[in-house]
């Protein structure tokens, strides 16, 4: 049965999945979001990304993503403040999501890709670029605390 993961053979290295700028950009911006957002990560995010291997493509996109972390942390308290349930609420739609891609034999790049196309299918009836880039952000800010994808 398919487990959404590639498997790594000789000796490579985990980190060495995503490619060496990316990498670059993700240690590079590691810490800024968690230090902003005052969320304490399950693990650091290149182990998360290594953890999952995630290819170069998909660490491009969190990376994109994630430079928008503080807007969705605000967003989701916002709505949290009037709906107490929201945030979890959402968290649980994710995670449903996220199993039942893995159920379905998608690796975990195809996987990525599913739950941003589900979050901007969801988003409403406009096809713009920022309804496109408001749903990469929601889901690299899930991933990045640890919410969606596997984290052990």
């Amino acid at each position: 049965m398919p487990t959404g993961r590639r498997s790594t053979t000789g000796n490579q290295s985990e980190t060495d999945h995503a490619g060496p700028k990316a990498r670059r950009k993700i240690e590079a911006n590691a810490e800024a979001p968690q230090q902003q957002l005052g969320v304490e990560r399950a693990l650091p995010l290149q182990e998360k990304i290594n953890l999952n291997r995630l290819g170069e493509a998909s660490v491009r996109r969190i990376t994109d993503g994630l430079s928008q972390a503080t807007h969705v942390a605000d967003f989701i308290a916002f709505q949290n403040s009037m709906s107490p349930s929201f945030g979890r609420s959402l968290v649980r739609r994710f995670k449903s999501d996220y199993y039942a891609a893995l159920a379905n034999g998608l690796e975990t790049d195809a996987i990525f890709d599913y739950l941003v196309q589900t979050a901007f299918d969801n988003a409403g009836p406009r096809n713009t670029p920022s309804v496109r880039a408001a749903a990469l952000s929601v889901v690299a800010y899930l991933f990045e605390i640890c919410e969606i994808f596997e984290r052990e």
